[in-house]
């Protein structure tokens, strides 16, 4: 075939230096990189000198290239950090947010169980300063039933020396004298010891109402003390539940403050553009497929249907 001229040595030589930059730089093949070098091959010292100019330029122009790309990583890469950056920093206000209130509920039920507590000495206190009074009342009503009983105790025993005398003085007699002295004095008597009784019964009711007076304040105070266990009890349920929010809302905390910035889909399909070659080779690789299988003198096609591909052979394999 004839020499090539020179715009063929110049598109050859250009994307010639295009692969090689590209396999050096954002398409690095390790093992083939490394193979290249156990051979001591240098595709640029194996051109000759009319190539050179635009493999030189291929690779420039490859550099340029991936110096574009970098830099529209670079920038996705920028706003996706910054984006979040500001959603995280959301998180970590939201969160914030929540530990403070509930800092706050725990506070507020601090203060309710103290109030709770007050509330209940109060209650306790009113409590016992009634039966205090009360229990010196009824010590009072009981002493002056005793005194009325002793009083009782001798009104009745000289009702009965007067009896006495009065059989005495009437042994004997066919009727009875009712204006007699004994027995105006027995008279007197008998009345005295009914207003004892009058007196003693008062008493005894007066006592009654004291001692209901006491059960009412008993039973006010039994009452205070469940209701404050039922709302501390509840006050500590409340309590255990917002600790353990507060912890969990610490560890979510925690996590936020040191979680490493994640790779957006954004940075990572840019990232992926950069190192592949249709981002640096605008090629119709199904032309160029075409064209190789024509060089090789072989039919591109079968019965109508394009040359299977190695992915076709998987599929049919499966």
């Amino acid at each position: 075939s004839a020499w090539p001229g020179e715009p063929t040595r110049t598109v050859v030589g250009h994307w010639a230096g295009r692969m090689e930059e590209i396999m050096d730089g954002p398409g690095t093949n390790r093992n083939l990189a490394e193979a290249l070098q156990t051979q001591g091959l240098d595709f640029r010292e194996m051109l000759s000198e009319p190539y050179r100019p635009a493999f030189d330029a291929g690779r420039r122009m490859t550099q340029s290239n991936l110096k574009q790309y970098e830099a529209q990583v670079a920038e996705i890469r920028k706003d996706s950090q910054a984006a979040v950056q500001i959603r995280r920093q959301n998180e970590q206000e939201e969160v914030a947010d929540r530990r403070q209130e509930l800092a706050g509920q725990q506070q507020e039920i601090k203060r309710d169980a103290k109030q709770w507590k007050e509330w209940l000495d109060d209650q306790t206190k009113q409590a016992e300063d009634v039966l205090v009074e009360l229990e010196k009342e009824y010590v009072s009503l009981e002493e002056q039933d005793k005194s009325i009983q002793r009083s009782m105790q001798l009104l009745n025993f000289e009702m009965q020396v007067i009896k006495q005398q009065i059989d005495i003085d009437e042994a004997g007699r066919t009727s009875i004298n009712p204006s007699s002295p004994q027995r105006q004095l027995l008279a007197i008597r008998d009345q005295q010891m009914l207003r004892y009784q009058g007196q003693r019964n008062a008493l005894v009711r007066q006592a009654e109402i004291v001692k209901r007076r006491a059960q009412e304040a008993i039973n006010q105070r039994e009452a205070a003390e469940r209701r404050y266990e039922k709302e501390t009890g509840t006050i500590v349920k409340k309590d255990e539940k917002l600790k353990k929010w507060s912890k969990r809302l610490e560890r979510q905390q925690n996590r936020l403050d040191s979680a490493p910035q994640p790779l957006t889909p954004e940075v990572a399909i840019a990232t992926r553009r950069m190192t592949i070659l249709r981002s640096y080779v605008d090629i119709d690789w199904e032309s160029e497929q075409k064209q190789i299988l024509r060089s090789y003198e072989l039919p591109h096609s079968h019965n109508g249907a394009n040359l299977e591909s190695p992915s076709d052979d998987a599929k049919s394999d499966q």
